[in-house]
Formats: C-alpha cells, structure tokens, sequence
C-alpha cells in the first residue's frame, strides 16, 4: 500500500505538472479517463507487500467528472494500521481496512484526489 500510495503520488505530480493550461494554472484540461467510469475495478497483486495484500478498489459513481471509489486491503503492518486508523473514513476491523467514497478527478492525463467523504 505504501509503495501504492507513493507511485500514485508521483505520477500524479509529474502529470499535474503537464496537465494544467498554460494561461490558468488553476484549471485542469483533458478526457474522462476510462478508469473512473463507473464499475471499473483497480486491483494489486495478492502477493504481500510490506504487509499490505489483496488491495482492490472500485468506481461506484461518476458525476460531473468526479469518481467516488470504495475498497479495502488486508493490513498486517500494525504500523500501518496505526497510522490508517487516524484518517476520516477509514474502517478497521482486524487486518481488513476499508473505505467508501474516496473521490477522484480523473482526467487523461492526470487523477486530482480530492479527499474522504464521510
């Protein structure tokens, strides 16, 4: 989840940087991406890594350009849990940690996340 997590955020600055016009920063260009339709599902490899596992999200609504995903992830990092467990709409309940309504932007090229919704 952590390598996850750190991926994403790299693509995401490397494409913020190319995504915006060149006369408003503030405004984003581009397609719906075809990954925030709705029941697209996105998936890591069940093979454990640093103590994340079977990490799997899914698109549950598109509106106005906006995806809302929910998903979850077998934890075993207690570290990790700890510091999960400190974020608004996270559920923990033993290794299994899930959220709902993780909003994203997700336009080609470039996914803007806009936070948890509780």
């Amino acid at each position: 989840m952590k390598k996850l997590f750190v991926f994403l955020l790299s693509i995401t600055v490397v494409v913020l940087c190319l995504s915006c016009e060149k006369d408003d920063p503030s405004v984003l260009s581009g397609d719906q991406s075809a990954m925030g339709e709705v029941g697209v599902t996105v998936e890591s490899s069940s093979v454990e890594i640093a103590g994340v596992s079977d990490a799997s999200a899914t698109v549950i609504t598109l509106k106005s350009g906006v995806s809302s995903f929910s998903g979850s992830a077998t934890v075993k990092n207690e570290f990790l849990k700890n510091l999960l467990a400190n974020i608004p709409g996270i559920t923990i309940t033993g290794d299994k940690v899930s959220a709902t309504n993780i909003t994203f932007t997700q336009i080609t090229p470039f996914w803007r996340v806009h936070g948890f919704d509780s």
